[in-house]
């Protein structure tokens, strides 16, 4: 009896290694894709940036551009006078 309770109690010291060792495993796996989401994160939103400066331009460009321009054809650029 002794010896099967000291089988167990090494079997529980195993147990506890191996599911040790797969928690750290998986923590450093988990690190490191949220290092590759957080960089990927990133890039997406400096790319939402500069999509929201350029829309920003030509949204900019568009409310003055006719009012800018001189193209000669009616109902564009300067008023034609009537």
């Amino acid at each position: 009896m002794l010896l099967m309770q000291q089988q167990i109690d090494q079997l529980r010291v195993q147990l506890a290694q191996v599911l040790d060792q797969g928690t750290q495993l998986i923590q450093q796996q988990l690190s490191q894709i949220l290092g590759h989401v957080n960089e990927r994160l990133k890039e997406n939103s400096e790319v939402l940036h500069r999509a929201q400066e350029s829309l920003g331009e030509r949204l900019d460009n568009a409310a003055r551009g006719p009012r800018a321009k001189k193209s000669g054809q009616p109902g564009r650029g300067q008023p034609q006078d009537l």
